[in-house]
């Protein structure tokens, strides 16, 4: 028995170090890589990205967006950084996490539709066919676990070129120790890539 009761403080230690620094706002960078760009289908230009995200206060399931404060006391432009939510060892929601510099939603979303319609051979700029965009989901959640813990990401978009709307949803996983601003990058880049395979998939 004593042998048992002696691995609970080790265990309450390695959970603490695994989500230790949930307080405050976390800021981390969101890259979109560059595949080929076989060209042949024209020009396309993306003009009004819309994010359409639905923030709660203090909601059920950790997929939802959330702040940790009052989210509807936030100005659009305000929610418009935040992409995620930290939590302690218990699943409760704790600090932000949110894109670096001036970064927004609507900016890397610009991005990673850019990127898929250049994949299939649009030239992106001026010109050409109209593109709008319209986010519906773009978020990261923790599940802390005893011995590792889940950082999860998801982005959906609504995607219309010259008048055809395609949705498409991206999804990362990352089953790592820490929730370090590289982990949570890592789950976000797993599914930036997942949506732009989607998006071209459908287009």
């Amino acid at each position: 028995m004593k042998s048992r009761l002696a691995l609970y403080p080790l265990a309450a230690c390695i959970a603490f170090t695994q989500v230790s620094c949930v307080v405050g706002t976390r800021e981390i960078a969101i890259d979109v890589p560059q595949g080929s760009r076989p060209g042949g289908r024209g020009a396309a230009t993306i003009g009004k990205v819309s994010d359409s995200r639905q923030f709660q206060n203090n909601p059920t399931d950790p997929s939802t967006p959330s702040v940790d404060g009052d989210a509807s006391s936030m100005s659009a432009a305000q929610r418009s950084r935040y992409v995620g939510r930290q939590r302690n060892t218990y699943g409760k929601g704790m600090g932000d996490v949110a894109l670096g510099g001036s970064a927004t939603v609507p900016e890397k979303a610009k991005e990673i539709v850019a990127e898929a319609l250049s994949r299939e051979g649009y030239q992106v700029g001026n010109g050409g066919n109209s593109v709008s965009v319209d986010v519906k989901k773009f978020w990261g959640w923790m599940t802390p676990g005893m011995w590792a813990i889940s950082l999860e990401a998801r982005i959906e978009t609504v995607v219309t070129v010259g008048g055809k709307s395609v949705r498409a949803e991206g999804y990362g996983k990352n089953l790592c120790q820490t929730a370090t601003s590289g982990n949570w990058e890592e789950a976000y880049r797993r599914a930036v890539e997942d949506l732009i395979s989607k998006i071209q998939a459908k287009l």
